[in-house]
């Protein structure tokens, strides 16, 4: 028979204590915005030029609709989300923000589209094409050389570059020749073996891609010669855009005093002649 003291820890065996209910915290008001902002800014997604990309798009806090111009990121989210965790670590406000990678990607704008969605891109930049192009040649030799990114910022840069990081007259920045001697010795590959990689080059007054064939060492060297002028346009194109940022960070502050305007004056008109003849119909000048 059961005592009076069995019954009761079969009592408590078949009705278990509650847990306490724990509230989850939800992320700052002020983080969700900067994380929504942060999306929005020139050096991680770019604004689509076209007319057609100007669309509706409602509200997720009042639900009415707002006229947005279409983004489309630059980078990974893993990447964007890496670089606004660094981003919110230096930030001036003091504003540490701890979000993970999920909550971060769900808060991403509808306006604002992934890499995959990004159209035909042309007019680039002829600089960072080519030397993105080298960089995943070499890439395919030595798989540990980064073929982009901010992983290639960091091996060949320091932590925080600053200007003279970018001008390679800093006497902290690493050996870029002596870096890729050490990935080349690791690999096992031997520098004379065949290597091939693509580039823009003029060629019959035209600016086409050419496949150009050599050794593994002559690919290397060739990246070693087009870095210091891409790292120079890199910082050029880098304050530009940082000058750009803090000149509309005074937009909303100005109480609509200030307007951010942005042209685009990169169309071109062909000059057509009335009762033109043939010849001239296939070379018309452009303005």
């Amino acid at each position: 028979m059961f005592n009076e003291e069995d019954a009761r820890d079969m009592v408590n065996l078949s009705h278990p204590k509650s847990r306490p209910l724990i509230k989850k915290r939800g992320l700052n008001p002020e983080i969700i915005d900067a994380i929504k902002l942060f999306y929005e800014r020139d050096d991680v997604s770019r604004i689509s030029p076209n007319m057609r990309d100007c669309r509706s798009f409602p509200n997720p806090v009042t639900g009415t609709k707002e006229i947005k111009q279409i983004r489309f990121l630059m980078y990974k989210l893993s990447d964007v989300h890496k670089m606004f965790v660094k981003h919110s670590q230096s930030d001036e406000n003091g504003r540490n923000a701890q979000v993970g990678l999920a909550k971060f990607c769900s808060l991403r704008p509808p306006h604002v589209k992934l890499v995959n969605s990004t159209p035909l891109a042309q007019c680039q930049c002829i600089y960072h094409n080519n030397f993105i192009l080298c960089c995943k040649a070499i890439n395919q030799n030595l798989p540990e050389f980064p073929t982009y990114g901010e992983q290639l910022k960091r091996l060949l840069l320091c932590e925080n570059p600053t200007k003279e990081c970018w001008f390679r007259s800093c006497p902290k920045c690493v050996d870029a020749k002596k870096v890729l001697a050490n990935i080349l010795r690791k690999s096992g590959k031997k520098a004379g073996s065949v290597a091939m990689w693509i580039q823009w080059k003029k060629d019959n007054d035209r600016f086409q891609k050419c496949l150009e064939e050599g050794t593994l060492k002559s690919l290397i060297s060739h990246f070693l010669e087009i870095l210091p002028d891409f790292l120079k346009h890199s910082y050029v194109k880098r304050s530009q855009a940082k000058a750009f940022e803090s000149d509309n960070e005074d937009v909303p502050r100005s109480n609509g005093t200030i307007a951010s305007l942005q042209f685009d004056f990169a169309e071109n008109f062909k000059c057509e002649a009335q009762e033109e003849v043939q010849p001239a119909h296939w070379n018309q000048a452009s303005v």
